[in-house]
């Protein structure tokens, strides 16, 4: 399932920007069934991580040349930074963000794939498209501009792509489109499942 939730627009290729992905926990009438879930005290928190991969041509070939999460926070070259992993247990400042001064992205990079997962999840039953709220933002380190906002909701399993940098001979074009990613049950899978 793929879904446009914004208008394509085109970044300078000097800008640093800034993507922050946010969720809200689970209702409780979600969180653990029926039964479960009405027996619960509060909303159930969960966990959900956000990972950039660059993506590179060789021999007329795209292919995932690295990525940026929890687990590696830093390119390396250093044009782009995870801010590390979101540990919050509570419905407030669930969010993880990631910055990319794109004057430093280097040549060979032609996209940045975005995406969010809820792998290291330990309940199974819970999954990206039952959220009430998942939220894309994209804004100008450098001034705080907002370049854009948006709104995901309804779509995914454990997976889905949240947007994509693509070069452009004038700069880079941000695609806010969100495809679900399916059948992914590991960092492996979700390595192979992107969509460029």
């Amino acid at each position: 399932m793929k879904k446009s939730v914004g208008k394509s627009f085109l970044i300078e290729d000097t800008c640093s920007i800034s993507l922050k992905f946010s969720w809200d926990c689970y209702k409780k009438q979600h969180s653990a069934g029926l039964i479960g879930g009405l027996l619960e005290k509060a909303a159930s928190a969960v966990d959900c991580d956000a990972s950039a991969f660059l993506i590179e041509e060789k021999n007329g070939k795209k292919e995932v040349s690295g990525c940026v999460c929890y687990e590696q926070l830093t390119s390396e070259d250093g044009a782009v930074v995870h801010t590390g992993d979101n540990t919050t247990q509570g419905p407030k400042d669930m969010d993880e963000e990631i910055n990319v001064d794109l004057g430093k992205v280097p040549s060979s990079v032609k996209a940045i794939v975005f995406t969010l997962d809820m792998l290291k999840e330990k309940r199974k039953h819970l999954m990206l498209g039952k959220l009430d709220q998942v939220k894309a933002g994209i804004s100008n380190s450098k001034t705080g501009d907002i370049l854009g906002d948006y709104n995901i909701i309804g779509i995914g399993d454990k997976a889905i792509q949240v947007g994509m940098l693509v070069r452009q001979n004038e700069g880079w074009m941000y695609e806010p489109e969100v495809i679900e990613l399916k059948h992914v049950n590991d960092r492996a899978g979700l390595v192979s499942s992107i969509i460029f």
